[in-house]
């Protein structure tokens, strides 16, 4: 895969990420936003290519605690794993 592409899934999961923590900020119609927190998690797994795991099952089930979900939980999560990548080999090279 091209490193455009990637950048352009990391780039994707990380505002869909921002999106979601900020619905929850302003706490918007709660049914809705409980979905909505369910299709967004789901869609930033998927951008990130990362498998269902224990780790993002239990953001997902934080996010959807009150006053828990105020925590910006999602943006923290794609920045880690955006953090855990590995750069590119040309630009190791230059580092």
């Amino acid at each position: 895969m091209s490193h455009a592409r990637k950048n352009w899934r990391l780039i994707a999961a990380l505002l869909l990420a921002v999106l979601d923590d900020v619905l929850d900020l302003i706490d918007v119609a709660q049914p809705a936003e409980s979905v909505a927190d369910i299709v967004l998690a789901l869609l930033i797994i998927w951008l990130l290519r990362e498998k269902i795991t224990l780790r993002n099952a239990a953001i997902l089930l934080l996010d959807a605690l009150p006053f828990v979900d105020m925590v910006p939980f999602w943006t923290l999560y794609v920045l880690y794993v955006i953090g855990q990548k590995k750069p590119p080999s040309d630009m190791r090279r230059n580092m």
